[in-house]
């Protein structure tokens, strides 16, 4: 008994009449300009035909054609495809690009625009927003927060508008505006802000008196965020900006700030988003500049891994990498000045860092003195705009950028310790300026630990000291003279590190043995410190390193070695 023939798929015969838009959310289009559906969520409306008549291509540009620049096209014979004139339903990276770049008129210009769809509404219902909810505080608390984080974590790095911000913070009180989006843009803030170690008495007491700490309470934001995030992606739904603002903001607050080990998997995955799913690598100035900060954000703090923990940077080696603001994506000439100076100081560590692992001994001396003139430039415009004790606000601005300055001199010079003696002409200037460069940087920090730890840089200012601590004593092998009292300091330090890290699996035991190594090795002549566990026999250099989880060039650059 024979079988009758499969049907032959049917394809479509006429062009699609919904927006793009509509058509990717399978949903009837009323076909108006806009479409009521993208009116309503504030979103651009574009048909096929428009995009084709922008890009003035063929009437369906075909995978070949968006696919790549090849004259060469795949032909097929009429008899597989009798209907080779049927236009195939396809829209390519050009299509993409062109609503990317589409411009909304000019008294739209201040609004963000959504280039990303929204969550299902299955996601957006009452009962999602109500759970949500329930995990503010009070609006009283809630702005008491807020009000903390732009003082302190949003200064560095400023991913959030503070009036976008008050509007969501605003809705608290009305649960009938209150949003998803509104969720998600004070949700994060909150889990990042309570995680500081210096929060007022009024936040404490609501935390204390409500039976959570605010960690424990932090971390159950942040689990909630994590599975409604991660249902979204489940259902191929693309983050909009909100995602990517907690994605930034966990980079930043989280990893970068209070992590020792590992990668910052949340930078990964803002990169990721923002390049892939939402590319805002691809938006300029001219579209808003609410858009355009997020972009220049990560680039900062990309920049500021490279610099501050040494770590290969992402973005910098791209085209797309950019460390200069401009002026419109902030309101006062102070938060614009910190900015333009951080970018400059990045940019240099961040040359640094690409020159000490690409060129040559003898190439990388030559560049020392041009290395040295952007970054005493940079530091005459550090003390000219930003010194003023009389100001916390200026004054913290002051020591982070002198912190960001004395790494990325350390870091221009501590490739010469690698070197056997007799190498280099002039190695006690070289090692000398090394030497003073750690010095000034452990005094500075030491100095003003008291306002870094209010404004949450304890951890990091605490790892550039003792990588500092760690580079003098290797200077005082060769011949550099140190101060009497760093051991003091080498003393606090450990002190300090065992009250805000929790370690695990004996790495306690290795980090104080690296602490007694750097004591012993600036004042050799002085009795061990007290409680000295038994001595190891592991490098104490490789030690350092695998405790702080960097490569192993981190005191060895092989590209150096390479003469």
């Amino acid at each position: 008994m024979s079988s009758s023939p499969p049907a032959l798929k049917k394809f479509r015969k006429r062009s699609p009449k919904s927006c793009l838009i509509c058509r990717r959310r399978k949903v009837k289009c009323d076909r108006q300009q806009p479409c009521s559906r993208c009116k309503e969520r504030n979103e651009v409306c574009t048909y096929a035909d428009d995009t084709i008549d922008k890009m003035n291509v063929g009437p369906h540009p075909s995978h070949s054609e968006n696919a790549s620049d090849s004259e060469t096209t795949l032909e097929v014979s009429p008899d597989i495809n009798p209907k080779k004139n049927e236009k195939f339903d396809f829209y390519g990276w050009r299509s993409l690009f062109e609503l990317i770049k589409y411009r909304k008129d000019s008294d739209m210009c201040s609004s963000r625009p959504s280039f990303s769809i929204q969550a299902y509404s299955s996601y957006k219902d009452n009962v999602v927003v109500e759970s949500l909810a329930n995990l503010l505080p009070p609006f009283c608390i809630s702005q008491k927060i807020v009000n903390l984080f732009f003082k302190t974590l949003n200064v560095v790095c400023p991913i959030y508008d503070q009036e976008t911000v008050e509007k969501s913070l605003n809705n608290i009180e009305s649960p009938e505006s209150f949003s998803y989006e509104d969720a998600f843009t004070l949700l994060p803030i909150i889990a990042a802000t309570i995680q500081l170690s210096d929060l007022p008495d009024v936040i404490l007491n609501f935390y204390n008196s409500a039976g959570i700490t605010p960690l424990e309470s932090s971390r159950l934001i942040n689990l909630k965020l994590n599975e409604i995030s991660e249902q979204e992606y489940k259902h191929l739904c693309l983050p909009d900006k909100e995602i990517i603002q907690m994605l930034l903001l966990r980079a930043y607050a989280t990893k970068f700030r209070t992590r020792i080990r590992g990668v910052n998997t949340d930078l990964c995955r803002s990169i990721h988003v923002s390049t892939l799913v939402t590319p805002l690598f691809q938006v300029t100035e001219k579209i808003g500049k609410n858009t355009s900060d997020l972009w220049f954000a990560l680039c900062e703090i990309d920049g500021l891994e490279c610099v501050l923990k040494y770590r290969p940077p992402f973005i910098q080696h791209d085209t797309y990498g950019r460390l200069k603001p401009l002026r419109c994506f902030f309101n006062d000439d102070i938060s614009y000045n910190f900015h333009l100076l951080l970018g400059r100081l990045l940019d240099c560590g961040v040359s640094i860092y690409k020159s000490v692992h690409s060129l040559t001994v003898s190439k990388f001396i030559d560049k020392l003195e041009s290395y040295e003139s952007q970054l005493s430039l940079i530091l005459v415009d550090i003390e000219a705009k930003f010194y003023d004790p009389s100001n916390e606000d200026i004054q913290f601005r002051y020591i982070f950028l002198k912190m960001v300055f004395w790494t990325a001199r350390v870091n221009l010079y501590q490739c010469f310790i690698t070197l056997d003696s007799g190498i280099l002409e002039d190695e006690e200037t070289i090692i000398g300026n090394l030497g003073e460069s750690c010095i000034q940087c452990v005094r500075l920090l030491i100095s003003q630990i008291t306002i870094l730890e209010k404004r949450g840089w304890l951890l990091v200012a605490l790892l550039e000291i003792i990588h500092a601590l760690m580079l003098a004593a290797f200077c005082r092998d060769k011949g550099f003279e140190v101060p009497s009292d760093l051991g003091d300091i080498t003393l606090y330090v450990q002190e300090r590190m065992v009250d805000i890290v929790t370690f695990d699996d004996g790495m306690a035991v290795r980090f104080g043995y690296v602490l007694r190594f750097i004591n012993s090795m600036l004042h050799p002549n002085e009795p061990p410190m007290q409680d000295a566990e038994p001595e190891t026999t592991e490098d104490p250099s490789k030690l350092f390193a695998d405790i702080f989880d960097f490569t192993s060039n981190y005191f060895i650059p092989s590209a150096l070695l390479d003469q």
